[in-house]
């Protein structure tokens, strides 16, 4: 799927979401396997599919007898590709694989019944009723599958002949008797089987015009399969139908990560929405340390990913243009393989990054750059891509410490950090208390990302260093190198 590794997918919670949507058939979890962004001229196409899955999620709840019916359908069906290519391909069907084939038409049918009221005009599939008759001759209407005497005079002959003569056979009681009898019966099976194979090679034959109209309806229904599981996902959380366009900014309100939101509701604690806009250019969060500017960067980037996949953003709103490509450099890139520090596989990935930029634009968002090398240079080369990234299309997204103030141009967010409350009270220098001590200072903390007003930012390092047990002596000295 994309160009994401799965490492990637891992660390920006791409795996977590397709994990969540919960595919029933072959034919949907190889259409979410190979899912990949609309990109450029699609746009049109993807405002499409993601209006399409905001229409099922909303209709999901009057409908929901129906949508359940259909998921257990989609769940019964089987993978029959190969056995649809080898009739393409003019082989000869076995017995099991024609049954195959009438299993997954007979559903097949019924889910296009059930589509037909979910979707109206949409991923309609084409009935093959002409192969469903073909494969029950004599209209039973059972799942079932056999070489019917319908199918050939000359089988049901030898059919019954073969019958009379096992009724003779335990009729008799002497192996004398039987032997003979025996001989005959392996003749006319012998028989029976050349018919029955000349039967299986003209129904392989007659089902050839069809092949190509049997795997398109398998692609449909993939599609059609990952649709619901978007919409059933979609319903489960809060999310929103995106603006999508040749827009300025990539527009981001009250957005949450669900895998983050997740584990901090397991913790007793709640997810802190993010609301942030990132405009052409460059654009900046600083702030307190612990202040969550890494799952704010993971936030947008994670809902940006998903709606150029045509899945709703988890948000309360969203605006993004069609991206040509997306890049988010959050780990350690650190690559002993090579003889690369964190800090030199950090400047290899940007430059790929940069290089692979063309005219649609691209999202880069960088985690502390530039956090391996010294802080002079470090904050000089941050500062350097805010600059180079200020006035062109594309949207460079950056987390930092350094000490940006002084650059212009430059779009700017904070976190507020700690709020206004004496820490003193609570300083312990015990360290079975410091494990309290950080969960205490987690509740403290305001997450918001605030546009920064242009007033001096300071931040809480100091402050929680002291809390958590730097000695005051300690803390004395590092003031006076602030001062």
């Amino acid at each position: 799927m994309m160009h994401f590794s799965r490492k990637e997918k891992q660390d920006m919670g791409l795996k977590f979401v397709m994990d969540l949507i919960r595919t029933g058939s072959p034919y949907g979890k190889e259409h979410k396997s190979k899912l990949s962004f609309y990109g450029k001229d699609k746009e049109e196409a993807l405002q499409r599919e993601l209006e399409r899955t905001r229409d099922l999620r909303d209709r999901l709840p009057s409908l929901r007898e129906s949508a359940e019916e259909l998921f257990l359908l989609l769940h019964e069906l089987r993978d029959i590709r190969n056995t649809v290519l080898a009739v393409e391909e003019g082989l000869v069907l076995s017995e099991l694989d024609l049954f195959e084939i009438k299993y997954f038409l007979k559903r097949m049918h019924r889910i296009e019944e059930i589509r037909s009221f979910l979707l109206s005009q949409e991923l309609k599939l084409e009935r093959l009723d002409v192969i469903a008759d073909l494969l029950d001759p004599a209209g039973t209407g059972l799942n079932t599958f056999y070489i019917y005497d319908e199918y050939d005079e000359e089988l049901r002959v030898i059919r019954r002949d073969k019958k009379e003569i096992e009724k003779m056979i335990r009729s008799l009681r002497t192996p004398e008797e039987k032997n003979e009898l025996l001989v005959m019966r392996r003749k006319i099976v012998a028989k029976e089987e050349v018919r029955e194979y000349e039967v299986r090679r003209e129904l392989s034959d007659q089902l050839k015009p069809y092949a190509r109209i049997l795997l398109r309806n398998m692609d449909i229904i993939g599609e059609l399969d990952f649709l619901l599981a978007k919409a059933v996902l979609s319903e489960k959380f809060v999310t929103t139908l995106p603006v999508v366009g040749d827009l300025p900014s990539i527009h981001m309100v009250e957005g949450y990560h669900p895998y983050f939101a997740e584990l901090l509701k397991g913790r007793g604690r709640e997810f802190v929405p993010v609301s942030l806009e990132v405009r052409r250019g460059s654009t900046v969060i600083t702030g307190a340390n612990m202040g969550g500017k890494s799952i704010s960067l993971k936030t947008l980037f994670l809902n940006v990913v998903l709606v150029q996949l045509g899945i709703l953003p988890f948000a309360s709103k969203m605006e993004t243009p069609v991206l040509g490509s997306m890049h988010l450099l959050s780990v350690d890139r650190e690559n002993p393989d090579q003889g690369l520090s964190s800090f030199g596989g950090e400047v290899v990935k940007i430059t790929e990054v940069m290089e692979g930029m063309n005219e649609m634009p691209s999202l880069l968002v960088l985690d502390e750059p530039a956090r391996g090398t010294n802080p002079v240079e470090g904050m000089a080369i941050v500062g350097g891509l805010l600059n180079f990234f200020r006035d062109r299309q594309h949207f460079l997204l950056v987390a930092t410490h350094y000490d940006i103030k002084s650059l212009t141009g430059i779009h700017r967010y904070q976190v507020r950090g700690l709020r206004e409350v004496n820490l003193d009270d609570h300083i312990s220098q015990e360290k079975e208390d410091r494990q309290k001590q950080v969960a205490y200072l987690s509740d403290l903390m305001d997450y918001t990302l605030e546009k920064w007003d242009g007033t001096p930012i300071v931040g809480d390092a100091v402050k929680i260093g002291e809390f958590l047990g730097f000695q005051e002596d300690l803390t004395a000295e590092i003031k006076k190198l602030l001062e």
